[in-house]
């Protein structure tokens, strides 16, 4: 099944001890190999293998995402590979 595309890192930074809330900064992003970004999309297997006999019959709003939360960072356009 395809993954549930969280492609991101994110450390929370307690403003005033915690008085005045708290910073969310993202501090990491994930790539493949080939350099595409994961988030949002998640890793589509190559070979799809349902988990459990009824995984195949279950909606996909039930099968929730990063792309289906509010504010989900999108993703980025794939970054030249490096060789």
């Amino acid at each position: 099944m395809t993954s549930f595309g969280k492609g991101s890192v994110q450390t929370i930074i307690p403003l005033r001890g915690g008085e005045d809330g708290a910073l969310h900064l993202t501090t990491a992003r994930y790539y493949t190999p080939s350099g595409r970004s994961i988030q949002a999309s998640g890793i589509v297997p190559d070979i799809a293998v349902a988990q459990g006999d009824e995984a195949a019959d279950v909606p996909k709003i039930e099968r929730p995402s990063e792309a289906d939360l509010p504010h989900h960072l999108t993703a980025e356009q794939p970054r030249p590979s490096r060789k």
